[in-house]
């Protein structure tokens, strides 16, 4: 069900997407898709969590923050940013498209940025020493973010040609440039 409402959702967005159409695509009944899940943004919600972890990001993330070198450290947390993206660029798209029209869903986005930016924060916060002397950490961390969105996965790889390996690299070169001394 899961994986027949990501791959609706993506073609299709979130509002189009209608439990039925889930239903069908994953060859089960309506009231099978309700009683797993009671409604779309919970599927949607677990579709995100079944991507989280199939791109290993709690072993990554805690690998990376535990990494004492601050270069290492930024290659690693460069290698769980390809991952997400390589994996599920398509998940972050629908959830943008579900903000835009369901509040709810809009609440539920902003606790998963939240939720990045604290992880994030983690991870700078232990190489804060490292860090260039004219950021701050909340600027270190607004710089990490900025460099490693979507968009910038999408114009390199999906656009540029890129391969997820050159992306990886640059990606880690370019956060070892900006943020550290």
């Amino acid at each position: 069900i899961t994986a027949a409402a990501r791959r609706l959702f993506a073609t299709h967005g979130y509002r189009e997407t209608s439990i039925e159409a889930i239903a069908r695509e994953a060859g089960v009944g309506v009231r099978t898709v309700y009683a797993v899940f009671g409604n779309k943004k919970q599927i949607l919600q677990e579709v995100r969590l079944a991507w989280v972890f199939a791109a290993q990001t709690p072993e990554l993330m805690s690998e990376a923050s535990g990494e004492a070198d601050p270069r290492r450290r930024l290659t690693l947390a460069a290698r769980w940013i390809r991952l997400q993206f390589e994996s599920g660029v398509d998940i972050i798209g629908t959830y943008r498209s579900a903000a835009a029209v369901d509040k709810e869903m809009a609440q539920e986005y902003e606790r998963v940025l939240a939720g990045r930016r604290a992880a994030v924060k983690r991870l700078l916060e232990g190489i804060r020493d490292a860090l260039q002397d004219t950021l701050s950490l909340d600027d270190a961390i607004a710089v990490y973010l900025a460099i490693g969105t979507p968009e910038t996965y999408r114009e390199l790889v999906d656009i540029g040609g890129w391969s997820p390996d050159r992306y990886e690299s640059w990606l880690a070169a370019a956060m070892q440039l900006v943020l550290l001394r």
